[in-house]
């Protein structure tokens, strides 16, 4: 990834931004702005909220993206943590016939067989959680297209 890409990454760690927002934050112009936002969205690490009520669209990390110790509660995190951790050692053992199958078919390793079976399962998790989200984006979408710029 090169630099000007890390730099929206960095940018969008707190929070969605809109075009004019990262172009004024990074001090660049729009069209800069919008060429790495839209090669960070294909990439699939940028989402995309596209604005209503006159609001300009929104964009801000995929789950993917989530930056360490950035949930303010560290004792939530660490709770789930231990509790996902021990149910997962379980499930492993109790799927280990099914997991050197998937690592067979794959091509791949132990690590990665199941790095894939855990991503996908948080994926899906989140995915229902992003309902909520994208909401709260256009929200915050259409507050922003009612603010008149000063």
């Amino acid at each position: 990834m090169d630099e000007k890409s890390r730099e929206v990454l960095l940018s969008l760690q707190k929070g969605p931004l809109t075009l004019d927002q990262l172009s004024e934050m990074l001090i660049i112009s729009k069209k800069d702005a919008k060429d790495r936002i839209e090669r960070l969205t294909e990439a699939k690490l940028v989402r995309r909220t596209p604005g209503i009520a006159g609001g300009p669209d929104l964009y801000s990390l995929e789950f993917s993206m989530e930056i360490e110790g950035a949930c303010p509660d560290q004792s939530l995190v660490e709770e789930l943590y231990q509790e996902i951790g021990n149910s997962f050692f379980s499930f492993l053992e109790k799927n280990s016939d099914k997991i050197s199958a998937l690592c067979d078919s794959m091509g791949a390793s132990l690590g990665r067989a199941v790095e894939q079976v855990f991503l996908s399962s948080v994926s899906r998790v989140v995915k229902d959680l992003q309902i909520e989200i994208n909401e709260e984006d256009r929200r915050l979408s259409a507050h922003l297209g009612t603010i008149q710029p000063t």
